[in-house]
């Protein structure tokens, strides 16, 4: 089993969601207000360190300010700035201050299936995607040459994905289809990402214990009380 110390410190890399679910547990008070989704950033971490006894590191605190302002925000569908920080942190890609680090499509495809198990948008996929940041995920999988979006993209359609670079190839079948099926591998590593990620999420929320009920009561808790609050913004720790 893990404890709330090991997931808190980074003991062990713990996913969005599971913080998530833990912080619920833990400051939802007896009236059922999920109390720490309306603090600031710093009040969460002062209240972690002195509950459990432990220091916060920075990449955890990215992590539970991701998890607050996906539950709270749309900003991970309206921003380019945000979808890129977004997807980072939910792949522990550690980011240097002041150094651009643009997400693949790797890191989109794992943080758009988070995103959506944790919080699905109101407006469903693709519509709650603004012109930006769906424009950044196309521009992103084209140059990753993929033709067919993995599973967790599938709203973006095959024809919003092809180029002109294997049309011209369609004269000569046997690159046409080389070039075809290396499209179809990257297409199918990224959805054997996802699932390895899935599968590593669920063992980790399995190894975990809520005080208030089982997992599943602990998430439709959080977002029955949830009312968008756009006016919050991301705190860098």
């Amino acid at each position: 089993m893990l404890s709330n110390r090991d997931l808190f410190a980074g003991t062990v890399d713990p996913f969005v969601t599971t913080l998530v679910i833990l912080l619920t547990d833990m400051y939802t008070n007896k009236d059922g207000k999920i109390e720490w989704l309306d603090w600031d950033i710093e009040t969460i971490k002062m209240e972690l360190e002195d509950d459990l006894r432990i220091k916060i590191k920075p990449r955890i605190i990215d992590k539970i300010a991701v998890g607050q302002l996906l539950m709270t925000t749309d900003l991970f569908y309206k921003t380019s700035p945000d979808f890129i920080h977004f997807c980072n942190v939910m792949n522990d890609d550690n980011e240097m201050p002041g150094v651009w680090n643009p997400a693949d499509s790797y890191e989109i495809a794992w943080a758009v299936a988070e995103a959506t198990l944790l919080e699905p948008p109101e407006e469903g996929l693709p519509d709650a995607f603004s012109p930006e940041v769906l424009g950044y995920i196309k521009i992103v999988l084209k140059q990753a040459n993929i033709l067919s979006a993995p599973d967790s993209l599938s709203f973006i359609l095959p024809d919003e994905l092809s180029g002109p670079a294997i049309g011209q190839l369609s004269d000569d079948m046997v690159l046409y289809k080389a070039a075809y099926d290396e499209a179809q591998e990257g297409t199918d590593m990224l959805n054997e990402y996802v699932n390895m990620r899935t599968t590593e999420l669920l063992d980790q929320l399995s190894q975990i214990t809520v005080r208030k009920g089982n997992l599943k009561q602990v998430v439709d808790q959080a977002k029955a009380q949830i009312e968008p609050q756009p006016e919050q913004f991301f705190m860098q720790a």
